[in-house]
């Protein structure tokens, strides 16, 4: 009975936790009509360079009006110490991305 209780307490702890972070992540809502954000639609984590094309779980954070995809909550923190340098980072991942798109296109 001890191990469900506290099994218990400690998801209701993990669901708190996440519902405030995603909350916080995803802002307000009329804030985001009146001026949209663009993705960037970088392909890799700028912070870890993992590949989060078809990552389930990928956090996108808002930056300067860009909406920046990150491979986790660790590299969201690390994201935030230096946004400029992992923007500028995840910009010229996806810029790369979108010429490698466009030389195949232009080979078929």
């Amino acid at each position: 009975m001890k191990l469900n209780i506290m099994g218990l307490a400690v998801m209701i702890a993990v669901i708190w936790v996440f519902s405030s972070y995603v909350f916080a992540v995803e802002g307000d809502a009329d804030s985001a009509e009146d001026n949209p954000a663009v993705k960037v639609g970088n392909e890799f984590c700028p912070v870890s360079g993992e590949n989060i094309v078809n990552l389930v779980g990928k956090i996108e954070y808002e930056y300067n009006g860009k909406i920046y995809n990150l491979y986790s909550i660790e590299c969201l923190d690390m994201f935030e110490e230096d946004p400029d340098k992992y923007s500028a980072i995840a910009e010229e991942s996806a810029a790369k991305q979108r010429e490698k798109i466009q030389i195949k296109t232009i080979l078929r």
